[in-house]
């Protein structure tokens, strides 16, 4: 039998309705034809990007959601594809593959960059790149999810790029999708949901970014196949492979924002205080002789890794706790991560690798 390391905690029964994306993919197919429309009126070869699309609500300030997140993404993609197929001298700058990034990072995305902050988050997401016009807008909820409505969209010049002057365009069009099917409501309502606010601790240790040779990893399951997405199946056994050029000391976090029960990060590895976490040059899996396993919901939750790999070794305090069932949570507190914290920021970041990735937990494959 397969050693098990138990993660994703959040122990509730598993919704059996299937999500239906179509009335979003419908929503932004109208919307990508009427900004295409208006993108013609830009200077040839202008680079735009598109910001989140937040909740417009009437009764308080707008909020910054996993739908405006899904709905932006399923937006570029529309826009990018009218583009091509008019074979339009327009290039959008916008990632192909946001699921692989923690949406609580992505806060900064749902407004132009006006400040220094927000100019460094749209430079790093957009690969260092810089938009000359950015695509805003918001989305409103009618009655109990009867209707979605695109309100406010229009095309902005980015001041910090190479049309600062050119006048904003309104995007005319009433878009809108009535939702009949229960299942799409429910699906609405469940993504419609502020991000969650990490705390300081956890906020900077995912942010964090070593200065170190880059090493590789792949995600496999419990077989070694190659993960091809960031899809993670509930009840079914994973692992991670890591290839270090020299021997280091590894360190592996898990974080599980959606988790409101235990809002705790958790050890991959080392997962035992006894363990010891120094790997020699090559290839080994994560967490060393186990696989982890997903737990329920599953209803599309995005779950983080953070690795970190030292030539030196680095203090660290978590507690391991073993269930009745003999599984193992080791669980990070928020006092953990700080003292982790001050030992990585003493030290010479050009002594520590590190990289982050995100998968989505879902009921299916």
């Amino acid at each position: 039998m397969k050693k098990k390391l138990i993660l994703f905690t959040l122990i509730i029964s598993i919704s059996t309705f299937s999500f239906s994306q179509k009335v979003l993919e419908d929503l932004t197919k109208k919307t990508a034809n009427n900004i295409v429309n208006q993108i013609k009126k830009l200077p040839q070869n202008s680079k735009v990007t598109i910001t989140f699309f937040a909740h417009d609500d009437l009764y308080k300030d707008d909020e910054t959601t996993y739908l405006g997140i899904k709905f932006t993404k399923y937006l570029a993609q529309e826009i990018r594809k009218e583009i091509q197929d008019e074979k339009l001298n327009y290039n959008l700058l916008f990632p192909e593959e946001i699921d692989d990034q923690l949406y609580e990072k992505m806060k900064a995305g749902f407004k132009k960059p006006d400040d220094v902050s927000s100019q460094e988050f749209w430079a790093k997401f957009l690969d260092d790149k810089k938009a000359d016009f950015y695509i805003s807008g918001k989305y409103r909820i009618d009655g109990n999810y009867d209707k979605i409505s695109v309100t406010g969209t229009q095309i902005i010049p980015n001041q910090f790029g190479d049309y600062p002057t050119h006048q904003i365009i309104a995007i005319d069009g009433k878009n809108f999708k009535k939702i009949k099917d229960k299942k799409d409501k429910k699906y609405l309502e469940k993504l419609n949901k502020p991000l969650t606010e990490l705390n300081d601790a956890y906020t900077e240790l995912v942010n964090w970014q070593g200065n170190g040779k880059d090493f590789n990893i792949e995600h496999l399951d419990a077989d070694g196949n190659k993960l091809s997405g960031h899809n993670l199946v509930v009840g079914k056994d994973y692992n991670i492979s890591i290839n270090i050029k020299k021997g280091a000391y590894v360190y592996a976090f898990f974080f599980d924002p959606s988790d409101k029960e235990k809002p705790f990060m958790y050890m991959l590895f080392p997962y035992d205080t006894n363990i010891n976490n120094y790997l020699s040059a090559g290839k080994h899996s994560l967490p060393p002789g186990y696989t982890f396993t997903p737990e329920p919901p599953g209803d599309g939750e995005q779950v983080y890794f953070q690795i970190f790999v030292s030539e030196v070794k680095i203090p660290i305090r978590f507690t391991s706790e073993v269930d009745e069932n003999g599984y193992i949570n080791a669980i990070f507190y928020e006092s953990d991560c700080e003292n982790f914290l001050q030992q990585i920021n003493e030290m010479d970041k050009t002594k520590i690798s590190t990289k982050q990735v995100a998968f989505t937990r879902s009921i299916k494959q």
